[in-house]
């Protein structure tokens, strides 16, 4: 995000659920989207840290390579997740080969 930083005050309407994002975002002449943005990065007026994410090891990258799994089986099996597995198949394949990945 890149707008003007969140008041306690404005975090407080746009955290009111008795409020439409709509609502909220008029009382605040603030965009309908900014409004949804406060509402996902924050939770009981905290901010929500990002999640860090594990790296992959080699094992894993072979395991979601290995194209007699689908995504889906490969994601069951390394603990991830299938858009994840998709990613790493996407990023270590390269983009022409998106096709042959999409039903794997």
């Amino acid at each position: 995000m890149s707008g003007q930083s969140w008041t306690s005050e404005e975090l407080a309407v746009a955290l009111d659920v008795s409020l439409s994002r709509r609502e909220a975002a008029a009382r605040l002449g603030r965009t309908e989207a900014g409004v949804k943005w406060a509402r996902l990065q924050y939770v009981a007026g905290k901010a929500v840290g990002r999640q860090k994410r594990a790296r992959w090891t080699a094992e894993e990258i072979a395991v979601a390579l290995d194209m007699s799994l689908t995504r889906a089986e490969a994601a069951a099996k390394l603990g991830r997740s299938v858009s994840s597995v998709k990613g790493v198949r996407i990023s270590h394949l390269g983009c022409n080969n998106v096709s042959a990945l999409t039903h794997r």
